[in-house]
């Protein structure tokens, strides 16, 4: 290849390169320069999206400044949106994103409740993770009630309790409340029958609940329980019974 040819290939190279970054930054001042005509709000967990509805999440970016239909693309902070949304105590986790042709998409994922919680001057649910957060005025999820001296078992020994009634078929379908004492004695409600449970404290108790599950499918019909007071699970080996 000749000097001349080498030299001549080279500046059309540098041109069309230049022609590239040229035409990328037009189009990408294009892109910023779009209106955002629509919003589109995606609310997952669909069992459970009465807890939030959009008008909540719109409501909570509405103070946002170049929020959110008729904004240019530059003035719409992804950043900032997302972390609003997140702050809002329904929501989990959030995603912000746009399309080609200036839709805004807001994605929610939304909290799950795994119990309810009530000692006696406030009521909150509590998520997978033992985490508080408020009740929605738009919906009461049906979980299991804690009441009285929750915050006398650990967090984790107690999701772990709440987890093994709700993911059990067996104690879901039973269980409708427990009752902490401030001593640290859980006592569980049966759902539908008068007797109560004497669960007892924290250590050992998914082996309680076994031996509840035998009694309860071996020992336990509809005329014994009737007359019941009380079952305890305190005791090592027995299921202690008060008519």
């Amino acid at each position: 290849m000749s000097k001349k040819r080498f030299v001549l290939e080279t500046i059309v190279g540098i041109i069309m390169l230049v022609a590239l970054i040229v035409s990328g930054i037009y189009a990408s001042n294009q892109y910023r320069d779009m209106l955002s005509e629509e919003v589109v709000f995606m609310i997952e967990n669909q069992g459970d999206m009465s807890l939030l509805h959009e008008d909540d999440v719109r409501e909570t970016i509405a103070v946002l400044p170049g929020c959110c239909e008729g904004n240019k693309r530059r003035e719409i902070n992804i950043a900032m949106l997302e972390e609003s949304v997140d702050a809002h105590p329904m929501v989990k986790k959030s995603e912000v994103f746009s399309s080609l042709k200036g839709t805004l998409y807001i994605k929610t994922k939304v909290k799950r409740p795994f119990a309810r919680v009530f000692d006696g001057k406030r009521s909150f649910y509590l998520d997978e993770y033992g985490e508080p957060f408020p009740l929605s005025s738009r919906y009461a999820k049906p979980v299991l009630l804690l009441t009285g001296e929750v915050d006398a078992w650990e967090r984790p020994a107690l999701m772990t309790l709440v987890r093994f009634i709700r993911e059990d078929a067996f104690f879901s379908d039973r269980i409708g409340g427990i009752h902490f004492e401030d001593n640290g004695q859980a006592i569980m409600h049966p759902v539908g029958l008068s007797f109560k449970i004497r669960l007892g404290v924290q250590q050992d108790m998914v082996r309680r609940l076994e031996k509840l599950r035998t009694f309860w499918l071996n020992a336990l019909d509809e005329e014994k329980a009737s007359k019941l007071n009380y079952v305890d699970l305190r005791f090592n080996r027995q299921v202690v019974c008060q008519y």
